[in-house]
């Protein structure tokens, strides 16, 4: 059976892989002598990954990841990385170590504006508010719909096999996924 080509070139490559498939991905495009834009998720926030590629291939890279571990890429970072640095002398290798972080202040915040740590009452301050903390912006939609978040992602570049932080986004219209469907589904049937 033989293929056929699409018709209009492609724009960028999308490559979903986790370390070290990734880095000999990238190498194997990059020595194919495709230049291509390469775009990818939080797989890539690995500084294994920027190893690898080094200034000779790790360019024209970018991906969307939890936050980015640098002072004023989120308000209280700077208080972050100077705790992070008191218990461990390196700087944090990728943007998971700020997500546990950020999981205990938002269940910190919600537990003292509800007043108490009931469960639904903390639940209910957790749909009502949005939470800012180091890996962005985010709130929760209603029970109804399965507590949902809606969450804000770091925008990442690759140039020279060094990071930079592009800014913070919101994906819109995110399909649902198929959990959560049948999940409102039998909602809808009760």
């Amino acid at each position: 059976m033989q293929r056929k080509l699409a018709e209009e070139p492609a724009d960028v490559f999308f490559i979903s892989s986790y370390m070290p498939d990734l880095g000999m991905i990238i190498r194997t495009i990059r020595l194919a002598g495709i230049d291509l834009p390469i775009v990818g998720g939080d797989s890539y926030d690995d500084t294994g990954l920027f190893d690898a590629l080094g200034e000779k291939f790790g360019d024209d890279i970018y991906f969307a990841t939890h936050g980015y571990m640098a002072p004023g890429s989120a308000p209280g970072m700077e208080e972050f990385l100077a705790l992070h640095e008191q218990v461990y002398p390196d700087e944090p290798l990728t943007s998971f170590v700020a997500t546990g972080w950020d999981v205990v202040q938002i269940m910190a915040q919600a537990v003292e504006i509800a007043g108490t740590t009931d469960g639904a009452a903390v639940a209910k301050v957790m749909e009502d508010n949005v939470f800012n903390f180091l890996t962005g912006s985010m709130d929760w939609s209603s029970a109804e719909t399965g507590h949902e978040p809606d969450k804000s992602v770091a925008l990442i570049e690759l140039q020279d096999g060094k990071t930079t932080f592009l800014g913070w986004t919101r994906p819109t219209d995110v399909p649902k996924p198929d959990y959560l469907i049948k999940y409102l589904e039998r909602q809808e049937s009760d």
